[in-house]
């Protein structure tokens, strides 16, 4: 038996075209069987497909837990869970968290950085609550004598040149390079005093960047990680690109009690607020609004509005107009005609500071965010002849005590300032080493730290502790 294919047209569209030119071929009927049997076969191998995928779909696994410390049964927040290596989340204030994997056994990384490195490997779905108990991480470093010394040079005796230094609850880490050759670059963990505990090779880092949470993060050329020691290991976790991680932070002041403070400035205002995690929406903080700028540029404008049109020096009277015209915002030069309103701001346990230098005054705000009281300060201006100039003040705190300070460079040195926030004074002055090129000044209980260069052959950058 035949079959023919009298009219090209009337051939169904929604076949394939192979399948449609063996249609068009004069066969018999061994061949039409052969034809349906094939094609039966395609449509259900294609309906088994379908099935399979839904099936995998629907075998997605809910994974609830709480993680809590293990001593005092509290949740813990903001530890990094990472699963199937590239699957990552984050516990709530509530210490939550609630993944989807495909199957069991499968292995869960946590990770925080008072509680270091945890693996976890589940076989079969654990019975709900489900708890993940984590161990507070425990310095193993040994604790040094201070000698009778005040002053000390940490890596006098080391072969290496420090490039930057940074600290963490626990651990001191350094940047540098050894016997200062630039292709031997290596990254030190070590205790408070200096001591090596562990060092591993880097190429190409560039300085060692703490954020507002306390955390660790070593800057490479294209990338940054954030550090981690286990022991005397270090960890490199959560790498992201350069660029990534710098619009991530950018604009970040300060964060406290899981907010984080930004600032909205124009060239005689600047409103601070914070945002947080749960709501999208801006909290206000502050309005700080420089009057006596706006109002002596609105007297200028009319001074050069008034000789221009007396027919004086039309040039001296355009200078300000043409200077603002090529005056770009974020330039060097703009800051110098146009220099930011000058303010400072800390976190004290939970609490946030905000010093107002144009109001002589020190704003305290709850770790709620709302506005506590106003305490009157007067030790951040001068007054001279030609007005008052603002001292250039910069706050540092030590991360262990919580103490405030408050430094400044003289000519003749560096002096330090304790400060108290509760009445706004300051203490009397600490005089530090005159040390001219003194540099990375840090606070770490009880002690300043900083950064000097020898002036000796090879040049070599020293880490100096000095005790307060």
């Amino acid at each position: 038996m035949k079959i023919y294919v009298k009219n090209k047209k009337n051939l169904p569209l929604c076949l394939p075209p192979f399948l449609k030119l063996l249609l068009m071929k004069d066969g018999n009927h061994s061949r039409f069987l052969h034809f349906k049997s094939a094609l039966k076969t395609f449509f259900l191998s294609g309906l088994i497909l379908v099935v399979f995928a839904f099936q995998g779909i629907s075998q997605d696994i809910d994974l609830k837990g709480i993680v809590i410390d293990k001593i005092t049964k509290e949740p813990i927040e903001s530890v990094y869970i990472a699963w199937d290596k590239s699957e990552t989340t984050l516990t709530n204030t509530h210490g939550e968290f609630n993944i989807k994997i495909q199957k069991f056994p499968i292995t869960l990384t946590l990770s925080h950085v008072s509680y270091g490195l945890t693996q976890i490997s589940l076989k079969e779905k654990p019975s709900e609550p489900f708890y993940i108990r984590l161990d507070p991480k425990v310095s193993k470093i040994d604790e040094v004598q201070v000698s009778g010394e005040r002053l000390r040079i940490l890596t006098k005796n080391k072969d290496f040149s420090i490039q930057d230094f940074a600290f963490d609850r626990n651990s001191l880490w350094l940047l540098g390079f050894l016997n200062n050759q630039a292709n031997q670059q290596r990254l030190f963990l070590a205790n408070p005093y200096g001591d090596t505990i562990k060092s591993i090779p880097v190429n190409r880092a560039e300085q060692l960047f703490e954020d507002v949470f306390g955390s660790i993060h070593l800057f490479l050329n294209d990338s940054v990680y954030q550090l981690f020691s286990k022991g005397d290991s270090i960890l490199f976790l959560y790498g992201t690109s350069r660029k990534r991680f710098t619009e991530a932070m950018e604009g970040i002041l300060c964060a406290f009690n899981d907010k984080l403070v930004f600032k909205n400035a124009s060239r005689y205002n600047m409103e601070l607020y914070y945002l947080t995690m749960d709501d999208p929406d801006r909290h206000h903080l502050t309005f700080i609004s420089d009057t006596v700028a706006q109002s002596g540029s609105k007297q200028d404008r009319k001074r050069d509005a008034a000789i221009a049109r007396w027919g004086l020096n039309e040039w001296l009277a355009n200078m300000w107009t043409t200077v603002g015209r090529y005056s770009k915002s974020g330039s060097k030069f703009n800051a110098v005609v146009s220099p930011p309103i000058p303010m400072e701001l800390f976190v004290f346990h939970d609490s946030l500071f905000i010093l107002n230098f144009l109001k002589d005054s020190l704003l305290c705000f709850s770790p709620e965010g709302t506005f506590q009281r106003s305490v009157k300060i007067d030790f951040h201006k001068e007054v001279k002849l030609g007005g008052i100039d603002y001292r250039d003040l910069e706050f540092i705190q030590d991360p262990i005590t919580q103490k405030i300070y408050l430094i400044e460079r003289k000519i003749a040195g560096w002096l330090l300032y304790p400060l108290d926030q509760q009445s706004g004074t300051l203490f009397p002055q600490i005089q530090l080493p005159d040390f001219a090129g003194m540099s990375g000044i840090r606070a770490y209980n009880d002690a300043i730290y900083f950064l000097y260069q020898e002036k000796l052959h090879p040049y070599y950058t020293r880490l100096y502790r000095y005790q307060l």
